[in-house]
């Protein structure tokens, strides 16, 4: 008998401790939501507010068909006010779990709460979105100015800033002359070239160094009246190709300025001072044969 009473004595606690689960009171733990009723792609907050002193245990924040993007927990006297933000991403009857509290060795539960989750506003006049007239908006030159007009000021700015500097650009253009180039005068400088040797004398301290200077002046000025690469050629090959071109006297004049100035620098010989003057009158008297019809006058 004794062990009867015990095992129903168990029954009945174990069966008022399930019970206490379910049981509701405002004053311990309640939770609403701010609508029932939603389309796809809102939001939907969930308000919960319990008693500070119960142990609250809150449901999965994985709720399917939603994602949780804020929540937030305000502390008063007498109550705690949690709320959580859900994006709703699925559509029918979406269902949020009670939340649970313990106090003062009870458990208290909310009810779940249902939201009806469809594709278009709820007041009962749903369109396909193929059967809905398009609007025509019309240009507002007003509105546009009105959130464009920064825009629009530094588009001005910069198409009188680029006419400006254009105008100031084309104005410097007329006033400054046009540099012309001068040509050389290759004649000029070949006679003064053979007038500053002969002033000069070099020949009394650097032979060689006459030489070079003769001899270059004298390919360089004749290859460009003659057309032919002279200042590239060694003497031979330079009397090759003048040989059916110049008169005798010219070639000789030619060929005693070269040998010389070649005998000078590559066989370091000496030669006399008579002859240093006789190949700088020869080249003189060859330069001026080749004179351009400008310097006639």
């Amino acid at each position: 008998m004794k062990k009867f009473l015990a095992l129903l004595l168990l029954l009945l606690h174990c069966f008022l401790a399930e019970a206490q689960i379910t049981e509701e009171d405002s004053t311990v733990i309640w939770a609403q939501a701010d609508t029932t009723q939603q389309v796809l792609g809102a939001r939907v907050s969930i308000t919960v507010a319990y008693n500070p002193e119960s142990l609250l245990f809150e449901p999965t924040d994985s709720i399917a068909g939603t994602v949780l993007v804020e929540r937030s927990d305000d502390t008063t006297e007498t109550r705690i006010v949690s709320r959580r933000t859900y994006l709703l991403l699925d559509t029918g009857s979406l269902v949020f779990p009670p939340w649970q509290a313990d106090w003062n060795g009870r458990k208290y539960a909310t009810s779940a709460i249902n939201i009806n989750v469809s594709l278009a506003a709820l007041n009962g006049d749903i369109q396909r979105e193929e059967n809905r007239a398009l609007k025509t908006i019309g240009f507002n030159l007003w509105w546009w100015m009105r959130h464009y007009w920064l825009y629009l000021i530094a588009a001005l700015l910069s198409i009188v800033a680029l006419i400006v500097i254009l105008r100031i650009y084309s104005k410097r253009s007329k006033e400054q002359p046009l540099i012309q180039e001068v040509p050389r005068d290759l004649f000029a400088e070949a006679i003064a070239g053979l007038s500053k040797l002969r002033k000069e004398k070099t020949w009394e301290v650097d032979a060689k160094g006459y030489y070079i200077k003769l001899g270059d002046l004298v390919r360089v000025y004749l290859g460009a009246q003659t057309g032919l690469p002279l200042a590239e050629q060694t003497t031979n090959d330079s009397l090759d190709m003048l040989k059916n071109k110049w008169t005798d006297q010219q070639l000789q004049a030619y060929q005693y300025i070269l040998t010389r100035a070649d005998y000078v620098k590559f066989a370091k010989g000496r030669v006399d001072i008579s002859e240093h003057l006789e190949a700088l009158e020869r080249a003189e008297s060859l330069i001026l044969e080749f004179k351009p019809a400008a310097h006639d006058s």
